[in-house]
């Protein structure tokens, strides 16, 4: 690069420069920029002016004399006004240094783009033979991170683009760029294109969904193998076990034996492809063999299955209806909410049970989507479809009877929410609070369940007791709840009054330190006796400052006096 003349005249100054003398540097790292963002910093520039100015260097071309450091979006936002000139600070910079104070400036945006954080990193250590330990120190990171971004550049464009545009994170990507190009590209075929995605039961993959992904579909897994490691009768391969090519028999490192692979993805994949024609072969007598998508994308996958004697139909309109899923009550530390999952599960499975009963939903088994070899059972509304057309009316006719039918089903608890409703309201407007009489057995009961209900889910626990949502769990946890009635008592008074609000109540402030005095006395005692020992101390020493202002004060007012009596004689 060429060097402007007489730049020492004019470096490290803010000067006033046209923006026509000015060009972007194609080396900066930042490439996209917001159009709403830079329309309001141009307002912005019009109303308070260039708060910072931007950093230039001797450029000598014949399109420009300086080109941008740093600040081409205040450059872009100032060329918005309609201004002619903007104030810069020029310095000399050679273009490793130049390059430098561009990545720095861009890493310290909130909303840096990894991609494009990974390519400045790969260049300062590439381009410019930046060791890493360099870079990591120049960018005020750790050398771990400067390596992951190495990586990242690795990434193929697809997954870039899920990350730009969604399902994809960062996290994700940082896991995927440690896979060959090939690998990613094999990952991305298999669970990540458009039909894959549309068929996630998940809004994104978490990364231990992620990771079982890689090795089932890239890495082969042989404990991910949906057949079996021992069968002998897969036509032209023999079985996994004892295999050279699985990597428990000749591992290379010890995550070889402990998570063996298969080293043959043609020969995983097949074996994959004909179990899936075996258990197809087993459903045909009662079951329909279907595809999803059109015949030309799964035309591979019908030609084989014909030739396995196996009829395939499509699905056509058809939609597929969830058999749902029972919550598992390890994944619920509140059992509260681990029984309204439960209650819901209950009454879906219910209406989902009704529609296999009468024949208004069957299984049917999906050997491929788009090309795409599955191999699942599931379930779809009883009707009999051909590729590119069907009966919509009897679609929609199977929808609503199974909503007549959900409806049926819930009308018992709509009664039930109606009258807890009404009793609710009774409740509300009664003068239930006003009978100053004793307690019923059942009201000291319900009061007890009440307290409980609101206490920390450890103390619950401590307890034994796992507390439901049923209409009688206050019945069925009489004999815990009664032997327990005072630590429940005591701990809803340790919650109230270790609550931060007693800092600003002085009648919450009263009740806590007669509990303390009640109980803890000791307590209150030693933290008196500290307090008090503090704050004499905090007292004595501004007495004392108070003290030396006032000898200060009354020593140089007797100064003065004596000054002034010296002026008289």
């Amino acid at each position: 690069m060429k060097k402007a003349k007489d730049t020492a005249q004019i470096t490290g100054q803010v000067r006033r420069i046209p923006l026509k003398e000015i060009v972007p540097s194609k080396d900066n790292p930042r490439k996209v920029f917001n159009p709403e963002e830079l329309n309001e910093l141009a307002e912005s520039i019009k109303e308070n002016g260039l708060l910072q100015p931007i950093t230039v260097r001797p450029f000598d071309s014949k399109f420009a004399k300086f080109e941008i450091v740093c600040g081409e979006r205040r450059y872009r936002a100032t060329q918005l006004t309609g201004a002619e000139e903007i104030d810069c600070i020029v310095k000399e910079l050679d273009d490793k240094s130049a390059f430098a104070a561009m990545v720095l400036e861009n890493l310290q945006r909130k909303d840096v783009d990894p991609m494009e954080e990974a390519a400045a990193i790969y260049k300062l250590v590439n381009s410019f033979s930046t060791d890493i330990s360099q870079v990591a120190k120049m960018i005020g990171k750790s050398e771990t991170f400067v390596r992951s971004r190495l990586r990242l550049n690795g990434t193929i464009e697809e997954f870039v683009d899920l990350m730009h545009n969604g399902p994809l994170v960062l996290t994700h990507l940082l896991e995927i760029c440690k896979l060959p190009a090939e690998q990613q590209k094999t990952l991305y075929e298999c669970c990540f294109t458009p039909e894959c995605i549309a068929r996630w039961k998940y809004k994104f993959p978490n990364i231990p969904q992620l990771k079982e992904m890689i090795e089932t579909n890239v890495l082969m897994q042989l404990s991910k193998a949906t057949f079996s490691l021992v069968d002998e009768t897969y036509d032209g391969h023999p079985a996994c076990e004892g295999c050279p090519l699985n990597t428990k028999t000749n591992p290379n490192s010890e995550s070889g034996v402990l998570e063996p692979r298969c080293m043959n993805r043609k020969c995983f994949m097949d074996k994959t492809l004909q179990r899936v024609f075996r258990e197809a072969k087993k459903q045909s007598v009662d079951t329909e063999i279907v595809y999803q998508g059109t015949s030309a994308e799964n035309e591979e996958l019908i030609k084989k299955a014909n030739e396995q004697g196996i009829k395939v139909t499509p699905m056509g309109i058809r939609k597929y209806v969830v058999d749902p899923i029972e919550p598992k009550k390890d994944d619920f530390t509140e059992q509260e909410f681990y029984q309204k999952r439960h209650n819901n599960w209950k009454h879906q499975k219910a209406l989902f049970d009704i529609g296999i009963k009468e024949g208004n939903i069957v299984p049917v088994y999906e050997i491929g989507y788009s090309g795409h070899l599955s191999g699942e059972t599931k379930y779809a509304y009883n009707l009999k479809e051909s590729e590119g057309g069907g009966d919509i009316e009897k679609q929609k006719s199977q929808e609503l009877l199974m909503k007549y039918k959900e409806s049926l089903l819930s009308i018992d608890e709509k009664r039930e929410d109606e009258k807890i409703e009404e009793l609710r309201l009774e409740m509300s407007h009664s003068e239930y609070g006003n009978l100053n009489m004793s307690m019923s057995s059942v009201e000291n009961d319900i009061l007890i369940a009440l307290l409980f209900k609101h206490l920390p889910y450890e103390f619950k626990q401590k307890l034994g007791l796992e507390w439901t949502i049923g209409k009688e769990s206050w019945k069925e946890n009489k004999n815990v709840l009664e032997k327990n009635r005072n630590s429940i008592k005591r701990e809803f008074i340790r919650m109230a009054l270790s609550d931060k609000s007693v800092n600003f109540s002085k009648d919450l402030q009263g009740m806590l330190e007669g509990i303390m005095q009640e109980r803890y006395d000791s307590v209150l005692t030693e933290v008196d006796k500290k307090l008090v020992e503090k704050y004499k101390n905090i007292k004595t020493n501004l007495k004392e400052k108070i003290a030396g202002f006032k000898k200060s004060s009354k020593d140089k007012s007797g100064s003065q006096k004596d000054e002034k009596t010296v002026v008289k004689k």
